[in-house]
C-alpha cells in the first residue's frame, strides 16, 4: 500500500498583516509532511511581504502580480480570482483529484 499522497494547502498573502499572522503558520506547514504548502503573492504590497517572509526563509511559489496604477476592488477581484487556480492546477496530485477540487478551489478566496 502506497502512503497517501500530502494534502495540498494554497496560502494567499497580499498584504503586510497578512504576512505577520501567516508566516508563522507557513512555516509549520512547510515543515510537515503531510502538506504539500504553496504560497502565492498577490503582489499587493510586494517589498514588504517579502521583507517579513524572509527571516522565516520563505520562499513564495507563485506570484500574481494583480496590481495596476489607480486600480479598482472589483479590478483586483477580477485578475486575482482566475489568477489564484494556476498555482493550485500544476503539480504532483493526480488529475481525479484535482477535479475533484476545483469548484471549491475557486470559492474558498472568497470566504476566506
Amino acid at each position: 500500500m502506497s502512503a497517501p499522497l500530502p494534502e495540498r494547502v494554497l496560502v494567499v498573502l497580499g498584504t503586510r498583516p497578512e504576512a505577520i499572522k501567516l508566516a508563522p503558520v507557513v512555516r509549520a506547514l512547510k515543515g510537515d509532511a503531510s502538506f504539500d504548502t504553496l504560497v502565492v503573492l498577490t503582489g499587493q504590497h510586494r517589498e514588504m511581504v517579502t521583507q517579513i517572509l524572509e527571516p522565516f526563509e520563505i520562499e513564495p511559489d507563485e506570484s500574481l502580480d494583480i496590481m495596476e496604477r489607480d486600480q479598482s476592488l472589483n479590478g483586483i477581484m477580477e485578475r486575482a480570482l482566475p489568477r489564484s487556480l494556476s498555482p493550485v492546477s500544476r503539480g504532483s496530485q493526480p488529475a481525479d483529484d484535482q477535479r475533484g477540487r476545483r469548484s471549491s478551489l475557486r470559492t474558498d478566496p472568497l470566504v476566506c
